[in-house]
């Protein structure tokens, strides 16, 4: 977390200094969404799952399923008790239960768990991703009537790098040794663009904005900090592998994800109170993750 910390500050400075220019950063996260962080899924999950790995970490399907259960759950109550309405509501629930598990989670999980990390976070992704593009969309529209729901979006290019690395486990098809060694090549570059880009988006959104939010601060410690801990002290008590009790405390620590803003941008009214509420929970997760990490002793 100190390694991306230090990059998110050099992404901000590359935005401050003009390096980076604000109407050519959605076009960089685009790339990365699309091209490198799903060839660095997949070729992470070639290069260290095996069948075995794939079938004792099963178990993260069926967490990842009541964990959205309660965070829905959780966020709907919160916008009542926080007298939220309308939109404004739909957004902040939204923010609050779609974690980064692209841009931070992926890299993080990777360099903490080399061998298994990025196979509990793909198994946690086909269900969160069944969520997003169903429940989170309908969402993001709010009040606009903007809700396509298409059985295309559950083929985005992160599904679409799962299912195949899956079947290349499953049926150990190895990969020629140029096509091994040009997507290494890519996968190693996507971490640190991650998080140049994360560091740019801090640097061009009003943080000071979301800051005076109340909303923020009961969200952060609600759904960052106090729901990884009570899940992550059950989990600790149930005969599951560590690591698989370590990456879902780390999903469930993850702050809001940048397909967040992005898509209510495209279906809703509130792209800028959910892109704000955003980069400011980017900018907590710094503190956040290692304290809850810490504090479960893992």
């Amino acid at each position: 977390m100190v390694s991306f910390a230090l990059m998110l500050l050099l992404g901000a400075a590359a935005g401050r200094l003009g390096i980076v220019r604000k109407e050519s950063l959605p076009d960089v996260i685009a790339l990365v969404l699309k091209v490198l962080l799903p060839v660095m899924l997949f070729y992470l999950m070639y290069d260290g799952a095996t069948r075995e790995v794939l079938t004792s970490h099963l178990p993260m399907v069926a967490f990842a399923a009541a964990f959205y259960a309660a965070i829905i759950g959780v966020m709907a109550a919160m916008a009542r008790l926080l007298c939220l309405e309308g939109d404004k509501s739909k957004a902040f629930q939204l923010v609050f239960v779609f974690g980064n598990t692209g841009f931070i989670g992926l890299p993080l999980l990777a360099a903490v768990f080399p061998e298994t990390g990025v196979v509990n976070l793909a198994l946690f992704m086909i269900v969160d991703q069944v969520v997003f593009w169903t429940y989170g969309v309908r969402l993001a529209a709010g009040s606009s009537g903007k809700v396509r729901v298409s059985p295309k979006n559950f083929f985005n290019p992160n599904i679409v790098a799962i299912l195949l690395a899956l079947a290349f486990v499953i049926a150990e098809v190895p990969l020629p040794g140029v096509v091994d060694e040009t997507l290494s090549v890519l996968s190693g570059v996507a971490s640190p663009l991650c998080m140049l880009c994360l560091g740019a988006l801090c640097h061009f959104s009003d943080i000071g904005k979301a800051l005076r939010s109340k909303e923020l601060y009961f969200g952060v410690v609600v759904k960052m900090v106090a729901l990884p801990l009570t899940a992550g002290s059950l989990l600790l008590m149930a005969p599951l592998p560590r690591d698989l009790v370590a990456s879902a405390v780390i999903m469930m620590a993850m702050p809001t994800t940048t397909l967040v803003p992005l898509t209510v941008e495209a279906y809703g009214t509130q792209g800028d109170y959910a892109a704000v509420l955003t980069v400011a929970t980017i900018a907590l997760s710094v503190v956040t993750i290692p304290f809850v990490v810490f504090a479960l002793g893992l």
